[in-house]
C-alpha cells in the first residue's frame, strides 16, 4: 500500500463533499431524516478535512511509512463514518446512534453492520489525527 499524495486526498475530499451534498439532496427519500441530515453533514465536514490534510500534505517533507498509515486511515475512517450514518438513514438503525436514530429500529443484522461502521472507523480516524498530529511535530 502506498500514500495518497495531496493531490489525491484533495480529489478524495472534493468526492466526499460532493457525496454529502447528494445526501442532503436524497433526505426526502430516506426512512430517517434526521439521521440523513446526521449523514450529510458528516459527508460535507469530512470532505473539508480532506481537503484540510491534503493542503496539509503538501507543504510537508514526505514520510513514506507515516503518510501511507495517516492517508490511508483518515480515508478509510472519514468515508466509512459517512457510510455508516448514511446505511442508518436508509435502514432506520439506531442502536450505535441513539440520539438521531430515536424512535426507529432496524434489524439485527443491519443495527450490527451500522455499529461496525461507526466504531471502527471512529477508531481510524482517531489514529489517523494522531499520525498527522505526528508528522506536523
Amino acid at each position: 500500500m502506498i500514500a495518497l499524495d495531496s493531490e489525491q486526498m484533495l480529489f478524495a475530499g472534493t468526492l466526499l463533499f460532493l457525496l454529502g451534498l447528494l445526501t442532503g439532496v436524497a433526505m426526502p427519500l430516506l426512512r430517517n431524516k434526521r439521521m440523513g441530515l446526521s449523514a450529510h453533514l458528516v459527508g460535507v465536514q469530512h470532505g473539508i478535512v480532506l481537503w484540510i490534510v491534503g493542503l496539509i500534505q503538501a507543504r510537508l517533507t514526505p514520510s513514506p511509512m507515516l503518510d501511507t498509515w495517516m492517508s490511508w486511515t483518515l480515508l478509510l475512517g472519514l468515508y466509512g463514518l459517512w457510510l455508516a450514518m448514511l446505511l442508518a438513514a436508509i435502514w432506520g438503525a439506531s442502536r450505535a446512534l441513539p440520539m438521531a436514530g430515536s424512535g426507529f429500529e432496524a434489524t439485527r443484522g443491519r443495527e450490527t453492520v451500522v455499529g461496525a461502521l461507526v466504531y471502527a472507523p471512529s477508531l481510524l480516524i482517531v489514529a489517523g489525527t494522531v499520525l498527522l498530529l505526528i508528522r506536523l511535530w
